[in-house]
């Protein structure tokens, strides 16, 4: 379903890139996105501290957050793209109005809240 999605794509974690790495064969999906932002390339910070969304948008190349989307499953990581303007979808446990742009049970039905065409999404994880 995320190969649909014609956009620049990001993994952006709290961990290191080789577990990113392992994560993303063991789920085959290697080959879709352009590359991971770590918790290296954020040093001294991590998600959720507003730092960390700027270096890793400067580091995706990408200096307009109101042209990505964030993509997670914890609504604490999801509260600052919000405020820097992201489309934010959390994905699973509903959270009620919880501010999000769309919330999905599964990444499966992303495509209900996030246009596979849609031009401004250039940022996920």
């Amino acid at each position: 379903m995320l190969g649909q999605y014609s956009q620049t794509k990001w993994v952006f974690t709290n961990s290191d890139s080789n577990h990113g790495r392992r994560v993303l064969h063991a789920l085959n999906l290697e080959g879709i996105f352009e590359g991971i932002i770590d918790v290296r390339d954020i040093a001294p910070y991590c998600k959720p501290m507003p730092e960390a969304f700027s270096i890793a948008l400067r580091k995706a190349g990408q200096l307009e957050p109101q042209s990505c989307a964030l993509i997670d499953d914890t609504l604490q990581i999801s509260i600052q793209p919000m405020i820097f303007g992201f489309f934010t979808v959390l994905v699973g446990a509903d959270e009620g109005d919880n501010g999000c742009s769309g919330y999905v049970s599964s990444l499966a039905s992303l495509p209900n809240v996030l246009p596979v065409n849609a031009k401004k999404v250039r940022f996920s994880q």
